[in-house]
């Protein structure tokens, strides 16, 4: 799912409705690994059911000689095949972000799309002040086929 708030990342991974992995949960993350309000906020919200992937530059500090770093890459996975990554696309809570969710059941698929299509509002344009902006729906790339291998 691509144009996707951050807020609606816990209520979708949720939404599977199967047990996180063991082995996630047995390597919990510290708080102060999640770099970020976005990657704070998950971590709060998920518990120990999300792990660190990667970290870059804050956007616009990537040519500073020491420049600020967030937790852009998160991934979690269930007892099972079924497991997500999000790539967060910048440090805060209102910055876009990518969901990725492989390997799920046709039930896990179902609950997700359902649970989209209630959270997951339009963006609606400005009324003032500055360009309007086109209204984007999330896009969804759920579904129970194989992620990479």
């Amino acid at each position: 799912m691509h144009h996707l708030s951050v807020r609606h990342v816990p209520a979708l991974l949720n939404a599977v409705g199967a047990t996180p992995d063991p082995g996630l949960l047995a390597f919990p993350g510290l708080p102060e690994d999640y770099e970020g309000e976005a990657a704070r906020w998950l971590a709060e919200q998920m518990g120990d059911a999300i792990g660190i992937v990667g970290k870059w530059p804050v956007p616009g500090t990537e040519d500073d000689a020491n420049p600020a770093w967030y937790t852009q890459q998160l991934s979690t996975c269930w007892a099972g095949p079924a497991w997500a990554f999000l790539e967060l696309s910048g440090p805060s809570l209102d910055a876009p972000c990518v969901l990725r969710m492989y390997q799920l059941t046709d039930t896990a698929v179902h609950a997700v799309i359902t649970t989209l299509t209630r959270t997951a509002a339009p963006r609606t344009p400005q009324t003032s002040g500055g360009p309007a902006r086109v209204p984007q729906r999330p896009t969804a790339e759920v579904g129970s086929t194989p992620g990479p291998r």
